[in-house]
């Protein structure tokens, strides 16, 4: 991110400066600060939104407060429901505050763990029975797109989560960053685990169960 702040920043200062001298700004370089600024906010600001807000969006997918309607004159649209509208999920599906799902998770006779820890144990596991393993090897066998925050994902390098921490401080919440859970490869890199899931850990899990002999625990 420390990258990208500093080239545009270095475009405003470009223009500011030809401003104060009664210069003109050329088409190119109003086209170039253009190009910029968007690439930092397709690249940086919009991930960093994400992120934060990540528990809003899955609280809005699991409760459904929303609605699509149609009509011929104005087409597809989506609008909040009243409160007297939305619908109490099924019991087996009510995940609201004081009834979600706690059940807990073990694999080859190890846990049970929680949702995060099974997470983290697994790819833990995976690491120590595969001492060659790569940081590109994890992304492989745990993909990001099982996680809808891509730009987190399941795996990544502790010193790039780090350097994201910087710009925005809660991120420390969405990984496994106490020394004992960093992860160590054979070729010198650190690796850290997400550990946000809620709707998107059935994805991980369909992933462990072709690694390892699943055991749920219910409460």
């Amino acid at each position: 991110m420390k990258e990208g702040v500093e080239r545009l920043k270095k475009a405003y200062e470009a223009v500011e400066m030809l401003k104060a001298l009664n210069l003109p700004v050329s088409f190119e370089q109003q086209q170039e600060l253009s190009r910029l600024e968007n690439e930092y906010i397709t690249n940086e600001i919009i991930p960093l939104m994400i992120e934060e807000f990540e528990p809003f969006f899955e609280e809005i997918k699991s409760e459904r407060k929303f609605e699509l309607i149609y009509s011929p004159e104005d087409g597809l649209a989506i609008i909040p429901k009243e409160s007297s509208q939305v619908k109490t999920l099924p019991e087996s599906r009510n995940i609201s505050q004081g009834e979600r799902d706690l059940s807990k998770y073990s694999f080859n006779g190890k846990g049970p763990f929680n949702k995060r820890r099974f997470v983290l144990e697994v790819i833990k596991d995976y690491v120590r029975t595969h001492p060659s393993v790569t940081l590109m090897d994890l992304e492989n066998r745990f993909p990001s797109i099982l996680h809808t925050t891509r730009i987190n994902g399941v795996v990544r390098k502790y010193e790039d989560v780090m350097q994201r921490v910087v710009a925005s401080p809660d991120l420390k919440k969405r990984f496994f960053l106490k020394p004992d859970e960093i992860i160590h490869l054979a070729d010198g890199t650190r690796v850290t685990v997400h550990n946000q899931w809620g709707s998107c850990f059935p994805a991980f899990l369909e992933v462990a169960e072709q690694l390892y002999d699943i055991q749920k625990h219910n409460n």
